[in-house]
């Protein structure tokens, strides 16, 4: 056999070793892409849930009592969402119910005769519940906002755009806080979210109640309300974030 010959072999045997090699090359590839969008999924839906939980603290801020139900999933690879059940203003009146938006869902037939009927009622309520924060949140002399880039509908085209703020300033006596919920989603926004958690875990309750900054009162939905303030007090004293001070964590910038 000559040079070239053996030349011509080593070469047969080396693309036969690379076309061996690059299937499994390429399912590595594409098994490290998967994972890495999935991470990105978990982290969007993560910070999705911290702006959700910023906008609690915010309204809670400004005054408003919210009613937040306890969310129905515990064992998921994210944040889990934590239900705005009612919210009040400072006068007592409710300015916000879920019933009604279901109500209206069941109007406007939503999801009719389609397979994933109950995901979309989900989104078109979950949609409808921010951007009606958003509202009361904007309409507050207060406070000024920057809008971020609506998120677009991807379930069906009969929910709503999520609307978002990107940046929101507040008055606080004269003293304004600037508060760019991008960058706090996933650090105070998460720090209000698992603290939230961990509320309705130690009270074992279906929902708590928050009034001026304080969690002082859990109830059973459909259920007689139960006070818990005992609970509650003991609560903040072992972590430190005692009844009088405030909770929300907020950070001016």
């Amino acid at each position: 056999m000559n040079a070239n010959n053996t030349d011509n072999v080593i070469n047969e045997i080396e693309n036969e070793r690379n076309d061996k090699q690059l299937p499994q090359v390429q399912g590595i590839k594409e098994k490290k892409d998967k994972e890495l969008l999935k991470k990105m999924k978990y982290k969007s839906v993560d910070k999705n849930i911290g702006i959700q939980s910023l906008y609690f603290a915010i309204l809670s801020t400004m005054g408003y009592t919210l009613l937040l139900e306890k969310p129905k999933k515990h064992k998921t690879k994210t944040l889990t969402t934590i239900q705005l059940y009612q919210l009040y203003d400072q006068n007592g009146i409710c300015v916000f119910n879920r019933d009604c938006i279901f109500e209206k869902a069941k109007q406007l037939n939503i999801g009719l005769n389609r397979p994933n009927k109950e995901r979309i009622i989900r989104q078109f309520i979950l949609n409808e519940t921010i951007n009606s924060i958003i509202q009361i949140i904007q309409n507050n002399p207060l406070v000024s906002i920057i809008e971020g880039r609506s998120k677009k509908n991807i379930v069906n085209e009969e929910v709503p755009s999520q609307h978002k703020i990107q940046i929101i300033t507040l008055n606080v006596n004269g003293s304004y806080k600037v508060i760019d919920l991008n960058k706090q989603a996933l650090t105070n926004g998460k720090i209000y979210h698992e603290a939230l958690i961990g509320i309705f875990d130690y009270i074992h309750s279906d929902g708590i109640i928050i009034n001026g900054n304080l969690f002082n009162i859990g109830f059973q939905l459909n259920q007689p309300s139960t006070s818990i303030i005992d609970k509650i007090s003991q609560y903040f004293y072992e972590h430190s974030l005692l009844p009088s001070n405030t909770f929300v964590p907020v950070i001016a910038e």
